[in-house]
């Protein structure tokens, strides 16, 4: 499936206001920098305030291995997201879930069932791996955003309290988060 879809729909994002007046064709490399952050191992993906489907459409879209959860509370995101698995084709293998973190937290059906969570400016460092601790499977990795400085002395802070390891790859776009077995 070629990237002009993935172009048209974040185009169609903006549009409609769920994307700020950015470049969407930079918006799309930077949600690229996620994909190699998912182990070949990983079957099971959950996007963390997945707004316009960066990056959890965009891992659909480029891991045809994977599922992926794309959770969005608001309403319009989520009816947005649901319209654009259809556009892609991505069905069954993606699903829209339109709740709050917090409340999937709280499932057992969704607690540590997850292979990767991925965050893209989703909250402070402690909220997104306090979500990503919950929802990953021991063993599992967190695949967040870095803040624009690159600064990672917050998400290092956070992750020494869940017992994790970060990294950071020579890209620095993003960090991976390795929760212990």
């Amino acid at each position: 499936m070629p990237d002009s879809d993935l172009i048209r729909l974040l185009r169609e994002a903006q549009r409609i206001g769920i994307v700020g007046p950015t470049d969407v064709e930079s918006e799309l490399t930077h949600a690229r920098h996620f994909v190699p952050g998912i182990p070949p191992e990983a079957r099971d993906v959950v996007d963390l305030g997945s707004g316009a489907g960066l990056p959890g459409l965009v891992i659909a879209h480029d891991l045809d291995r994977v599922a992926v959860t794309l959770v969005e509370r608001r309403g319009k995101r989520a009816d947005f997201l649901r319209r654009a698995v259809v556009a892609l084709h991505l069905g069954p293998r993606v699903r829209v879930v339109g709740d709050d973190v917090a409340e999937m937290m709280r499932s057992p059906i969704h607690r540590h069932s997850f292979d990767v969570t991925t965050a893209r400016a989703f909250g402070p460092p402690s909220w997104t791996l306090e979500c990503a601790a919950t929802l990953c499977r021991p063993g599992g990795r967190a695949v967040v955003s870095l803040p624009p400085d690159n600064d990672c002395a917050e998400l290092d802070s956070a992750a020494a309290k869940f017992c994790c390891h970060v990294e950071v790859p020579a890209e620095g776009h993003v960090a991976y988060v390795n929760f212990t077995s």
